[in-house]
């Protein structure tokens, strides 16, 4: 996308281009260091968060893989839920 954002002049997000080019007073230089910061960004979160990525950066790998962990984590953390709601509902306060 950043890419298509920098390098191509009919590109369908030409429009946040301008945005983010008014706004942050973004020239050629910033957007490729505003598209370096982001793939680090993503890369220090992969590690923090335990995720191995197969070749490049695929964003909807990304998302997939955080649902699965949400989810993985939800069902962990159910029982212990219901029993501080359980706690609270109890509770004569």
């Amino acid at each position: 996308m950043m890419a298509d954002a920098l390098w191509t002049p009919n590109s369908n997000v030409m429009a946040v281009k301008l945005l983010i080019q008014r706004e942050f007073s973004l020239d050629t230089n910033g957007f490729i260091d505003l598209d370096l910061c982001c793939q680090r960004e993503i890369t220090e979160c992969a590690v923090a968060f335990n995720l191995q990525f197969q070749g490049s950066i695929d964003c909807d790998q990304i998302i997939e893989e955080a649902r699965r962990q949400h989810d993985e984590a939800s069902l962990e953390t159910a029982p212990e839920l219901d029993s501080l709601i359980m706690a609270f509902k109890d509770c004569s306060c």
